[in-house]
């Protein structure tokens, strides 16, 4: 028995030994393991530190990036608007600058009061070659058109002096109306004035000098804005030497008596309407109204072929002179007419259609 308590004795102690190491395997173990925990803890800890500071600067940079998207989307669309603007403003200066009325004389030798634009436009393209076809010829050419409403004009030699042949009957009868209004209502219906003026019978013109004189025919001169001395030098003459503009300012003053709606004038216009072998006539008798008065001659010393009057377009009513030393073409004289017709519709915004057809009658004192 003692010797199986000695025994048994052992093995407590060798249990209790056991234990005891046990229990310190377990500690160290249990230690170890606390520590590797804590460690791979602290470790995951500082990547997730990480990954937030990563995620943070990350939405920073995307969001700065976002921003940058954003305010560069909405700048080009601001810019392209400025951009258009700018161009819009440009093409808005350039097409004020087109429409500005400026009086100028071009290097053909055109003086106009118009849109500026007016060379660049196919009417003055036509003007131009018209002119060329004309003198051409060898012969000069001289004309002016005033608009009575905007006063935009053209001209061409307009100072140039030319033979005025019959175109100086008009002037000459309108003036005698005029200055003896009360005193003259039975030359209405007078067979006199009908042939001076519609079929320029030179008698009748000279009849009507013979017996009426020119006295009256100076201050009427004067008042259509000629100086004392033009107005001295031409008013005795049957028929003077006189410049397109000079012939131009007679008509313009015309235009008031003619268009004052007393019988006399009224009577006038009938004649005027319809003169013969007048080009402005043969071109526009079917469109618009228009008075005038032609002058010819053949011959080469006195040579002219001329036409001036008033005319009744679709964008207003102008005064035209139109004179040459071209001996009696009349064909020669329709397209400058023409162009010049064109002109004025360029110039005051109307048609700018030729009148030339197949059907236009040239003149013709045969």
């Amino acid at each position: 028995m003692k010797q199986k308590r000695s025994h048994t004795h052992k093995n407590e102690h060798r249990l209790a030994r056991l234990s005891s190491s046990s229990h310190a395997a377990y500690s160290k173990m249990k230690h170890s393991f606390t520590s590797g925990s804590q460690s791979q803890r602290l470790h995951v800890l500082h990547n997730k530190r990480s990954l937030r500071i990563v995620l943070v600067v990350f939405g920073f940079v995307l969001i700065l990036g976002i921003i940058l998207i954003v305010r560069t989307c909405t700048s080009a669309p601001s810019q392209a608007t400025e951009s258009n603007n700018a161009a819009s403003e440009e093409s808005a200066s350039d097409s004020s600058s087109e429409n500005e009325i400026v009086t100028t004389t071009t290097p053909e030798g055109i003086t106009f009061t118009g849109p500026a634009s007016f060379p660049d436009s196919d009417a003055y393209a036509t003007l131009v070659a018209a002119i060329d076809t004309f003198e051409s010829n060898g012969f000069s050419l001289g004309f002016t058109l005033t608009d009575i409403d905007s006063g935009n004009s053209i001209s061409y030699n307009a100072d140039q002096t030319f033979y005025s042949a019959s175109t100086i009957k008009a002037p000459y009868v309108i003036a005698l109306y005029e200055s003896n209004e009360h005193s003259m209502n039975y030359l209405g219906s007078s067979e006199t004035v009908q042939n001076c003026l519609v079929y320029s019978d030179n008698e009748a013109y000279e009849s009507l000098r013979n017996s009426y004189g020119s006295t009256f025919m100076y201050d009427w001169l004067v008042a259509a804005g000629f100086s004392e001395e033009d107005a001295q030098a031409l008013y005795g003459r049957g028929y003077a030497d006189i410049t397109p503009n000079q012939l131009a300012a007679m008509w313009l003053h015309a235009y008031d008596y003619l268009t004052s709606g007393s019988a006399n004038a009224l009577q006038l216009q009938e004649y005027l309407e319809v003169s013969e072998n007048s080009c402005i006539h043969a071109l526009t008798t079917d469109t618009y109204t228009a008075w005038t008065k032609p002058g010819w001659y053949p011959s080469s010393d006195l040579a002219a072929t001329n036409d001036a009057g008033i005319v009744q377009s679709d964008s207003g009513t102008y005064v035209v002179a139109i004179m040459s030393n071209a001996p009696q073409d009349f064909a020669a004289l329709i397209p400058v007419v023409d162009a010049v017709n064109m002109a004025h519709g360029e110039l005051t915004g109307g048609s700018t259609s030729s009148l030339i057809t197949p059907q236009t009658q040239i003149p013709s004192d045969s």
